[in-house]
């Protein structure tokens, strides 16, 4: 059961005959069966598209990937290489095609090293063009149970036979298409693209891939803060492969440039963008989970995070003072509502100025001494950094004058003046930003966060908005802060077209809008064409390099507005400005699925919406479900009533739902917790869809309400509005294997009391229906059958509940046999701040344990194995084990046999068996526990 990846089947490329504008005219074969293909441009065949120069010439290199672990896996099994990636690229040498930055892969101590397979070790096979073909394109197939299966339909059709869908390669203009091949319900089943209000289940329209502060929030299909080019689709593979009859595949653009992602109708992808390279990677799977770890590996898997993180956050923009600020976390305390985080908005800057505070409001002594009082109390403080730098000229602002010293800040070339740096408007008016493409700025950015840090006041985060580029003016400010009109910029320096005004320009507003002007460019780096997309990644990159040198041995958070794919190494993420609407709670639950895909497990949306005032019942409601939130904050805009639970109008009532509502998450949060160290060391997520671990069944197709952490909790927030009751959609057949009668059903258990719980199932359905009381402070959370989770007293603080000693949970399944019964699972606990050395074989001290019970005929075998372990003083230890399944609650009394570890109590009622063990575990390596047990 050591097994984090493995492929199971084998995909094969098959270059097919279809009409298309370039001609294939050499094809070679490397060494490692990769192929180099020679594309000439079919004069017969021009596409109709006129954006800029068709090159005449195209070279296509097609590859396959090998994903080699990381050193710390190898004490696992079956984990050395994996053979599942296929890398494309078109691109020609008539122009300088951008590329993507090194830094959106994972480098060098990264979580994957992903490198050419070399001959005969890959698991595809290509079959390549002919020399004198008239057309190019190709096809991905699968290989099941070693059969070549190329007279099925394939994974992946690339190219197209029109001019919507072939292969157009000009200066100024790239369009290329691709058709996954249809899921169980004979559509494409498609996820992914970024953050935005729209069904989590993409839907046939257009999806714009450019990060903006979104002009209208409540619009639905508008891209806005975040845009991720990678799409996950569930394939039809019954008829060749018997272990995934539903195969899930990925496939990647990457390409930052502005772009349109269509899903048409028939289920094509079309995609458009202006400039750069056709740069595709395409994942196999087979299971959603392995293909978003393929994905991860090559762009980085997710940070950790400290567990405070999980924890309640309070914050609010529009706070008067220090003082209160002090007030609202000590009505936390005398009310005794836990708070982890608090969060402080650009109202404590002198001016709004970044990386300053208010001399008169906040005082730096006030506030190191306010920091001192959280820290004793295990809170932390986080406080906000926009990238806009106010310009002040002649003054001793540092960041200003630092910047302005180094030549550091990105720059426009104006014909009236020549190089110099462009300027927008924000919140302090006409400011100035840093160029994080340069690497230069690593020292700038820790300059300032230093004398921050020592002047000011010691964070335990850093909160970076408006980071899209966002700004109030349209393309550039005057030095009031007013619209510029009537500059004139120099041309030619990356584009052979005006960046403001391109031939193709996706989405429906100008690039521009509410941002820099596209000529703004980094110099020796590249244009804003390219460049834009990544501008909120590069900036939490550079601040985290600084604050893993200026705060080694700790891990602290850094939460961006904006990201694209690779953020997730370096950031967790918000969901930006939300409105006090139930439909923002409704859709938000979509939203962090789809950020948990992209590898940004660490995500949540403002609490109860951060603009506006909730009803009574969106906030008691919002409360609860935020809860559910790997990321739980409350906040609210300056203009909004505070959205503390007491300064509502909703009573005492509201309070004791907050407090109930975090202390439940305290309960479960271990689980929370393990599944991120997961993901940070294997890939993965907190929160991941249904679809990951029942992909067969279609009637879970669109559910993105319901969601699971680590496929054993299943958590269900009730999120409609005047209800006394809901119906819960769970799944009913295991692990989504259809029509396989000798199998039992999926049995749900009540986390909260470990009781069963009924779900009623209708016939022909592979889902079943559980109804929940829905009062306030409700949060129906299930532990799934056959499966475990961790549970945890909780105390008043994060920290101090992750501390306690945890109780093992394991949930025997149903089976269709009344004398067997199994349960299995693994989690990981370490400590509850874990330094990441990322030049370390072993990047912190964690200890991953395998547990399993099985029962047969009475006899119950319960075995603990150490998959692998560092010692991890700090972790929290092993105090109870308790057992819980039909085969419980039938007996009436419980003997154990044999045990390798001490038991000081053990008891049997209600349904759950426990055993209390005298000397609490803490595990190390190679160690392994066993109780034998019979039931009578």
């Amino acid at each position: 059961m050591k097994r984090i990846f493995n492929c199971i089947f084998f995909i094969c490329l098959f270059v097919a005959r279809a009409f298309a504008a370039y001609k294939v005219t050499d094809v070679e074969t490397t060494d490692n069966g990769s192929l180099d293909i020679s594309l000439q441009l079919n004069e017969e065949l021009l596409p109709s598209q006129a954006y800029g120069t068709n090159a005449d010439q195209l070279q296509v290199n097609i590859e396959y990937l090998s994903l080699e672990s990381p050193p710390y896996l190898s004490v696992y099994e079956d984990v050395a290489v994996s053979n599942t990636v296929v890398h494309l690229t078109i691109t020609t040498d008539q122009w300088a095609v951008p590329s993507l930055p090194d830094e959106i892969f994972a480098l060098e101590g990264g979580a994957i090293d992903y490198s050419t397979s070399e001959s005969g070790s890959h698991d595809f096979s290509i079959y390549p063009p002919s020399v004198g073909d008239s057309n190019f394109s190709f096809s991905l197939y699968q290989r099941g149970n070693s059969t070549l299966h190329t007279t099925d339909a394939p994974l992946f059709d690339f190219g197209g036979a029109d001019d919507d869908t072939a292969v157009v390669f000009q200066d100024g203009y790239l369009q290329f298409s691709f058709k996954p091949y249809p899921s169980p319900d004979g559509e494409t089943v498609m996820y992914g693209l970024g953050n935005r209000r729209s069904a989590y289940r993409r839907e046939p329209g257009t999806y714009t891939m450019l990060n903006r502060d979104p002009p209208a929030l409540l619009a639905e299909d508008i891209n806005g803060y975040t845009n991720h080019p990678v799409m996950w689709f569930l394939t039809d593979t019954s008829d060749n492969n018997m272990f995934h009859p539903v195969t899930a595949t990925g496939a990647w653009f990457a390409n930052a440039s502005p772009s349109d992602i269509e899903l048409t109708e028939d289920g094509r992808i079309i995609v458009k963008a202006i400039n750069g390279a056709i740069n595709m990677y395409f994942f196999a799977g087979p299971t959603l989970v392995k293909a978003t770890q393929q994905y991860q590996g090559l762009v980085g898997f997710p940070i950790a995070v400290d567990i405070n993180q999980f924890g309640w956050q309070n914050c609010r923009w529009g706070y008067t003072d220090l003082t209160e600020v002090y007030s609202i976390v000590q009505q936390h305390r005398d009310l005794g509502l836990p708070l982890d985080v608090q969060w402080l908005d650009i109202d404590a800057q002198n001016d709004y100025a970044a990386y300053t505070v208010d001399p008169i409001n906040f005082p730096p002594t006030g506030l190191q001494e306010f920091q001192a009082n959280l820290a004793a109390d295990n809170i932390e403080l986080v406080a906000i950094f926009d990238p806009g730098i106010k310009v002040i000229k002649d003054s001793d602002y540092e960041a200003y004058n630092d910047l302005e010293s180094t030549n550091l800040a990105l720059k426009v070339n104006d014909v009236s003046t020549g190089e110099r740096d462009v300027q927008n408007s924000v919140w302090g008016g006409a400011s100035v930003f840093p160029d994080f493409y340069n690497p230069e700025t690593d020292d700038w950015i820790h300059t300032q966060l230093y004398n921050y840090f020592t002047n000011n006041v010691e964070l335990q985060g850093i909160w970076n908005d408006m980071n899209e580029i966002a700004a109030f003016q349209t393309g550039e400010c005057d030095d009031e802060g007013n619209q510029l009109t009537g500059v004139e910029y120099e041309q030619g320096l990356y584009y052979t077209f005006d960046p403001d005004s391109p031939p193709y320009s996706p989405g429906t507003d100008a690039l521009q809008y509410r941002s820099l002007t596209m000529n703004a460019y980094s110099p020796g780096y590249g244009g804003m064409i390219e460049l834009r997309n990544l501008y909120g990644t590069f900036m939490a990159l550079r601040t985290r390099k600084a604050l893993e040198e200026l705060k080694p041995q700790t891990n602290p958070l850094i939460l961006s507005r904006s990201t694209w794919s690779g953020c997730g190494k370096y950031t967790s993420q918000w969901l930006g400005d939300n409105f006090c609407e139930f439909s923002d709670m409704q859709d938000s639950f979509g939203q962090m699925l789809t950020s948990s895909l992209h590898g940004v497990p660490l995500i949540g949306a403002d609490i109860p919406g951060f603009d506006g005032t909730p009803t009574e019942e969106l906030y008691k409601r919002w409360l609860s479900a935020g809860s559910f939130y790997p990321f739980t904050r409350v906040h609210a805009s300056d203009d909004s009533p505070d959205h503390t639970c007491w300064q509502t109008m909703y009573g005492e009532d509201a309070c004791d739902i907050q407090r109930e509502s975090i202390t439940k998450k305290y309960t479960f949060m271990a689980n929370m917790y393990s599944e991120m160290l997961k993901s940070h060391l294997f890939g993965g997520s907190i929160t991941r869809p249904l679809q990951a671990d029942w992909p067969n069944i279609i009637e879970l197709y669109n559910e993105d309400k319901v969601f699971t952490y680590g496929g054993s909790l299943i958590a269900a927030p009730i999120l409609d509005q005047g209800v006394a009751s809901v119906a819960i959609t769970l799944p009913y057949t295991p692990h989504g294997i259809i029509g396989e009668a000798n199998r039992a059903t999926e049995i749900y258990y009540d986390f909260s009391t470990l009781e069963h719980v009924s779900c009623v199932h209708s016939e022909g359905s592979d889902v079943c229906i559980v109804d929940a009381a829905a009062e306030y402070g409700a949060m129906p959370l299930f532990l799934r059958g056959g499966s475990i989770a961790l549970k945890q007293e909780a105390l008043e603080r994060a920290k101090l509940t992750y501390a306690q000693d945890y109780t093992l949970v394991m949930a025997l399944s149903l089976t269709s046999s009344s004398t067997f019964a199994e349960s299995e699972g693994d989690f990981i606990v370490a400590a509850d701040d874990v330094p990441i050395d990322p030049s370390s074989d072993s990047p912190f001290p964690f200890t991953h344990v395998y547990s399993t019970v099985t029962c047969n005929k009475g006899t119950c075998t319960l075995d603990l194995v150490t998959l692998n372990s560092n010692t991890c003083g700090s972790a929290p230890l092993l105090g109870n084990i308790v057992v819980i399944g039909q085969m419980i609650s039938d007996a009436t009394s419980a003997t154990v046999t044999s045990s390798s570890v001490d038991i000081s109590n053990q008891s049997l009622q209600n349904g759950a068996l426990s055993f209390t063990l005298t000397n609490p575990i803490q595990f190390s390596d190679e160690q392994r526990e066993t109780i034998v047990f019979t039931l009578n």
